[in-house]
Formats: structure tokens, sequence, C-alpha cells
């Protein structure tokens, strides 16, 4: 039996939207051939009365204390938006019920025809417009949260003339530096474009041997078009890429080993330049600066193999005996 572990600084919580009583009730009111969709939300503490091994997590962060206040959806019907946009989600206010359960708002958007519909987007935000719980979405080929939960997005749904549907979605605690991993693109792109940039590390030690799996964190920014001061408006700040033990208990194997970090850009019409900062962690008492530097959206898409692969930006550090491929950014890196 395969367990797969991801080792990245994650809240040890997980919460379950689920239906208050029923997962259907006959509406009273309907209109012909309309059903209406809404959502419930309870609290679920995975770790009651722990406290103590909570803490010695460490570093792990803690979820939100902030109470919801909104729900921000998306909702399609054969691949069309029904209810919400990605570029603009339905925003639903968010009550709470004399026994702490939350739920959303009835909306006029969410009274719909019977038939097949597909949530592809969830978040909860609160009070001050923060996000701080998210239903992880699954990603073709990507490794992300959405192994963490039983029902990522998108989740199916379907809805009968009549009937009023509470929909389960298993959501997760918000953390912006692992902002790559829930499985959308969390930057505004308005009507721009985007183009996906990946990054792979390698870190060799005085031998010449490469450690297993390397960890680094990423920082963007648009370029300033000032040299001295080339941090503008901020993309990504300390993503992290993820690291995942695979264990074979059967054939008692253990292997280690670490995920591309990929990001998507901004690609508006002309030419983009992005700023970057690639530090690796566990290294000293802070992380390092090993590499910086301007690249345009041209260098990004020159990885481009066809329409769907992208070659990564790999990087060598350490005793590698080799240079980075290709060669992007200026190596910094002091002492390691």
């Amino acid at each position: 039996m395969r367990n797969a572990i991801f080792t990245t600084w994650m809240s040890c919580f997980l919460f379950l939207l689920f239906s208050c009583s029923h997962e259907e009730e006959t509406l009273k009111e309907a209109a012909p051939g309309k059903a209406t969709l809404s959502f419930a939300a309870v609290l679920n503490d995975l770790l009651p009365g722990r406290e103590a091994d909570k803490q010695q997590l460490g570093n792990i962060p803690q979820c939100s204390e902030e109470a919801p206040a909104f729900v921000e959806v998306v909702v399609t019907h054969l691949e069309v938006p029904v209810a919400g946009t990605f570029q603009e989600p339905l925003r639903i206010k968010v009550h709470r019920d004399s026994q702490g359960n939350y739920f959303t708002a009835e909306r006029a958007e969410l009274e719909l025809n019977e038939g097949i519909y597909h949530l592809e987007y969830f978040r909860v935000l609160d009070e001050n417009q923060e996000v701080i719980w998210i239903a992880p979405r699954e990603e073709d080929g990507e490794i992300n949260f959405a192994g963490m939960v039983d029902s990522p997005l998108p989740l199916e749904i379907d809805l009968r003339a009549g009937t009023k549907k509470y929909v389960p979605v298993d959501v997760i605690c918000f953390d912006d530096r692992l902002v790559n991993l829930y499985g959308y693109l969390f930057f505004d792109l308005q009507t721009n474009e985007a183009i996906k940039f990946c990054i792979f590390g390698n870190y060799c030690d005085e031998t010449g041997r490469h450690i297993d799996a390397v960890s680094y964190s990423v920082s963007v920014w648009n370029f300033s078009g000032i040299e001295a001061a080339p941090k503008g408006a901020v993309l990504y700040e300390e993503l992290q890429n993820a690291i995942v033990i695979e264990d074979d208990f059967e054939n008692e194997i253990s292997v280690t080993y670490a995920i591309p970090l990929c990001l998507a850009l901004p690609d508006t019409p002309g030419q983009d330049e992005y700023y970057f900062e690639i530090s690796l962690q566990g290294f000293g008492e802070s992380n390092s600066l090993i590499r910086s530097g301007v690249i345009t959206d041209e260098d990004v898409r020159s990885l481009y193999d066809g329409d769907n692969n992208v070659d990564y930006y790999h990087f060598r550090e350490g005793n590698c005996n080799l240079g980075d491929s290709p060669d992007l950014f200026e190596d910094v890196a002091e002492g390691i």
C-alpha cells in the first residue's frame, strides 16, 4: 500500500461543508422545473484535545480564527458558467444559526433548471474579504492538495425539480505561501491570459551527491523597470514547492522526491517582465537566497514544448558540476 504525504507547512484542520439535515428538501414554492442550490458549513477540528501535539508541529500555521462571512462559487452547466465566473465568482453572504452552523443566504442565481451541474470553484472569506478556507481543485497530471480531501473540485451536482439541494464540499485552510497547490490561479487575470512557468531544483553536497529532495521558496514581482529596485507589484510571495514521501509498506521501500513548483504568470499585450527570487529552505538559521533576476514572457514561452507540455527551469546548487538549464537567473548564493 502506498501512502503519499505532503511535507509542507499546512494547517492540520479539515472543514466539511454539508447539509444541515437532509441532502434534498422539497420546496414549498418552487418555480416549475426549478431547483435551489445552497450550502451549509460546520467547522470540524481533526485534532480535538491534542494541543500538545499541535505545539509539537511547530511552524505549521494554524487556521484563521476569523469567522466566515462570504462564500464565493462558480457553478457550470455543460461547461458554461451559470452562477459566477472565474473572473468574477458569485459572492454569497454567510449567516450563522443558533447552533453555530454557517449557511449561505439564498440567491436568485442559484435557482436553476433541473439537470447536471458542476461546482468548479469554492472558497470562504472573512469580513475583511480575506480567504480563510478553500476547496482544492484537481489538475490533470498535477500533485496538489486535492489528494488531501475525499471530494475535490470539480463536484458533480444533480439538481431535481422542486428540491433544495445542499452540497457537501471539503475545504482546507488557506495559506498564501502554498497558493500554487490548491489548483487555482490566485491573482486577478481580468482579461489577460496566463502562461505557465515551472521550477525544479537540485542540491549537491561536497562529494557531488544529489540530495533526494530540495525544499525551496519562490517570490515573484512584476519588474518595476528600475534595476536597483526591481520589485513592482507582487505576484507571489514565498511560494514553497512540495516534498512527497511514498511508502511501500509491503516491500519496505520509502521514496522521497520533490515536485516541480509551477505557477501562472500574467501575459498582457506586449512584453511582460517578471522579477524572481529563489531561496533554499533549511540551510543555516534562515532561508538562503540563491537566484534572482528578471525574465520576460518570451523566456517563459521558450520553455513550451507544444501546446500542453512545459519544460521546467532547472537550477543546480552546490557541487553539482553543472549549470542551470536554461541559464535564466543570476547566481547569488553565498556560502552554501
